[in-house]
C-alpha cells in the first residue's frame, strides 16, 4: 500500500465566508491530477473532516478550467463573522485544515519540487517596465485600474506608492464587509460619520486619506470607495472638508445613495434566507437592511466629473467595474464585458491577497519579501482581456496560483455568480503568466442580472463576552483544563447559560480539535468566550475568568481586560433577503 501523503503536497487552497457559511476553493499543483482530485476529494469527504467544526452540509462544484474545485460549507460561524465566538469568525484558517487531510496519492505521483515565489523583488524602473504606459499605449484603448486597499485597515505604503507611479488612472478602496461592524452600529445609535467637531470616527480611513489624497492629486487618480457604510452621505461631506484641509479643494466629491432599504424591506416583507420565515419576524432585532447597488449610478458619477466617489453598500468589485464601463464604454447589455469586468474586481478586490499576500506556505508556496508586498493594478483592454500585476520594486508574487486562489474566493457556485448588474461564469475563465508577475485573466463569460438584489441585514441579538488568562511552566495544560472547569461550575452556581460558551486553549485547540495531540506546552492562553441574552450575564463571564488570577489554579497571569483580549460588546447577526432591483432608487449628489 502506498504511504499515504497530505493533500497540502498535491494541492493549494483558500478559504473566506460568507455569512453563516464558508467556502474553500482547492487546485492541484499539476493539472494532470485533476482527475484524481475529482474521484477522492467527494463532498462527503469533506464534510466528513470538517465534522468536528460543523454539522455542515457540503455542496462540492467543479472549475475544470483552472483544474480546481469549490467547496461551500453551512452553519460554520453562527450568525456571521460578527455574531460568533469564533476566534476565526472569518473562516480563513479552514483551508489549511482541510489540505492537512491524509489521502493515497494518485498513480506515480512524485512529490515535486517546492513552490518558489515567481520572481525575487524586482529592481527594474518603471521606465522600463514591460508593461508600462510607454508599451500599451500602441495596445489600443485600455482601463488602468488599482486596488487601494482591500480592507479597513490595508497595507498604507502600497497603496501611497500605487498613487504617485502614475501607472494607475483610478483607485477603489474596499473598506466593508457583509456585516456592518460594530463602529456603525454605534453610528446608528447617533455618532455619525462626520461630526463639525470632531471628523470622522474611525481613524484608519483617515490616516489612508490624509495620505493619499496629495499623491492622487499630483498623479491624476480618482478615488472609488465604500467607505459610506451606512452613512454615504455624511462620509462624503467628510472627504470634501478633508480635501480642503490639506490643499486639494478641486477635488469633486459625489456620493450615491440609495443603499438603505430598511423601509422597503418592511413593506414587502421578502424571506430571509437563513430563516426562511418573513422579514416581520426579525423586525424587533433589526437595525438597518442596506442593498447592492448598481454599478451605473457610479459611472454616472465619474462621466459627471467626480474625482472621489463615495459609496455605501455596493459590489466589492463593482466599484472596479464602474471605471472600466467609464473608459472602455460598455453597455448595460453586454454581459461577457461586464462579467470579465466584475470577475477582475472581484479578484483585486481583496488587495494584497492576489498579489502574494495571504498566500505563502512555506515550504510550498514561498513568497519573496513579503513586507514590502505590493497592491494590484489591472490593464483591461476594450474585449475585457485583462493582465493583473503590480508595481516593479515591490514584493510579493503575481502569478497563476496567487491569482486562481483569490478567483474562487468567497463564491458558491462559479458557474451563477450573481452581482447587482450581471451574472459571471467563473468556469470559463482562464488564467495564464505572460511574464514575471503578471498574469492574463480571459474567457469569463456573463449572463443577464438577476431580477432581485441581495440586501444585508444587521440584528442586534444578544452580547458577547470574551476574557482571557495566561498559564505557563511545567503543568500547564492541566491547569488550564481546571481553570475551564472551575469557571463552568460557577456560571452553574449562578444560573448563567453557559450553553453557547467556548474555552479554547490558544496553541492547542482553538482552531480545530487535532488528533494526536500529545506533546506538553510550556504555556497555555485560555480564550474563554461565550454568547449571552444580556449585558450582564456576558460581563459577569468575563468577572468569572477574571477571578482565576487569585482564585483559580497557580502560576497564572495576563488577563484580558479589553475587547479583542476581553471585553463585551453587542452581537451584531448577518441575515440576507433580496428584493426587486426596481426598488432601488439610487440618488447621486455632489457635497
Amino acid at each position: 500500500m502506498a504511504t499515504k501523503i497530505k493533500l497540502r503536497e498535491i494541492c493549494h487552497a483558500r478559504s473566506g465566508n460568507k455569512a453563516d457559511a464558508i467556502n474553500i476553493g482547492i487546485a492541484v499543483y499539476e493539472s494532470k491530477y485533476y482527475p484524481w482530485l475529482k474521484e477522492n476529494l467527494t463532498a462527503e469527504r469533506v464534510a466528513d473532516h470538517l465534522r468536528p467544526l460543523t454539522p455542515g452540509p457540503v455542496r462540492r462544484w467543479e472549475m475544470p478550467k483552472v483544474s480546481a474545485l469549490n467547496f461551500y460549507v453551512l452553519n460554520v460561524s453562527e450568525g456571521g463573522y460578527s455574531a460568533t465566538a469564533r476566534l476565526d469568525g472569518l473562516g480563513k484558517c479552514f483551508s489549511s485544515i482541510l489540505l492537512d487531510t491524509e489521502v493515497e496519492p494518485p498513480e506515480g505521483f512524485v512529490p515535486r519540487s517546492f513552490l518558489k515565489g515567481a520572481s525575487p523583488r524586482c529592481k527594474v524602473p518603471i521606465r522600463d517596465w514591460e508593461l508600462s504606459r510607454a508599451r500599451y499605449k500602441s495596445k489600443g484603448k485600455t482601463a488602468r485600474v488599482g486596488c487601494g486597499a482591500g480592507f479597513n485597515f490595508d497595507n498604507l505604503l502600497s497603496n501611497i506608492a500605487l498613487a504617485e507611479s502614475g501607472e494607475v488612472d483610478y483607485l477603489a478602496f474596499d473598506n466593508m464587509t457583509e456585516g456592518l461592524g460594530f463602529g456603525t452600529l454605534r453610528m446608528m445609535k447617533g455618532e455619525t460619520v462626520w461630526d463639525p467637531h470632531t471628523g470622522l470616527k474611525f481613524s484608519p480611513s483617515e490616516e489612508r486619506m490624509r495620505a493619499i489624497l496629495p499623491a492622487c492629486a499630483k498623479s491624476k487618480v480618482r478615488l472609488i470607495t465604500n467607505m459610506g457604510a451606512a452613512d454615504p452621505y455624511g462620509t462624503a461631506v467628510w472627504v470634501k472638508r478633508l480635501c480642503r484641509e490639506i490643499g486639494v479643494p478641486q477635488f469633486r466629491v459625489f456620493t450615491v445613495l440609495g443603499d438603505d432599504v430598511f423601509n422597503t424591506v418592511q413593506a414587502l416583507d421578502p424571506t430571509v434566507f437563513e430563516s426562511g420565515k418573513p422579514f416581520s419576524q426579525l423586525r424587533s432585532n433589526v437595525i438597518s437592511a442596506h442593498g447592492y447597488m448598481s454599478v451605473w449610478p457610479v459611472v454616472e458619477c465619474l462621466q459627471r466629473g467626480a474625482d472621489i466617489v463615495v459609496c455605501g453598500r455596493i459590489g466589492d468589485g463593482t466599484m472596479f467595474l464602474a471605471p472600466m464601463i467609464h473608459e472602455l464604454g460598455w453597455t448595460p447589455d453586454q454581459f461577457d464585458l461586464l462579467a470579465k469586468g466584475q470577475g477582475i474586481g472581484h479578484i483585486m478586490e481583496c488587495g494584497a491577497q492576489c498579489t502574494g499576500g495571504y498566500f505563502a506556505d512555506p515550504p510550498f508556496k514561498v513568497v519573496e519579501d513579503l513586507e514590502h508586498v505590493g497592491l494590484p493594478m489591472a490593464i483591461v483592454e476594450e474585449n475585457g482581456d485583462a493582465i493583473i500585476t503590480k508595481l516593479p520594486g515591490s514584493g510579493g508574487a503575481v502569478n497563476r496560483l496567487s491569482i486562481l486562489e483569490q478567483l474562487y474566493y468567497e463564491i458558491d457556485n462559479p458557474a451563477d455568480y450573481m452581482h447587482t448588474d450581471v451574472t459571471i461564469d467563473f468556469t470559463t475563465t482562464e488564467l495564464s503568466e505572460v511574464s514575471p508577475d503578471a498574469v492574463s485573466v480571459t474567457g469569463t463569460t456573463g449572463h443577464p442580472k438577476p431580477p432581485t438584489v441581495l440586501v444585508c441585514m444587521n440584528a442586534v441579538e444578544g452580547y458577547i463576552g470574551v476574557g482571557g488568562i495566561t498559564y505557563g511552566g511545567g503543568g500547564a495544560l492541566e491547569r488550564t483544563k481546571l481553570a475551564i472547569e472551575t469557571v463552568k461550575g460557577r456560571m452553574r452556581a449562578l444560573g448563567i447559560d453557559g450553553s453557547r460558551a467556548r474555552f479554547d486553549m490558544e496553541g492547542v485547540n482553538t482552531l480545530f480539535p487535532w488528533k494526536g495531540f500529545t506533546c506538553e506546552p510550556p504555556e497555555i492562553r485560555l480564550r474563554a468566550s461565550g454568547v449571552f441574552n444580556t449585558a450582564h450575564e456576558a460581563q459577569m463571564f468575563q468577572v468569572l475568568v477574571h477571578e482565576l488570577s487569585c482564585n483559580g489554579p497557580g502560576a497564572g497571569g495576563g488577563l484580558a481586560l479589553f475587547v479583542g483580549g476581553g471585553g463585551i460588546e453587542e452581537r451584531l447577526v448577518l441575515y440576507r433577503t433580496t428584493i426587486p432591483q426596481k426598488a432601488l432608487k439610487p440618488q447621486i449628489v455632489e457635497v
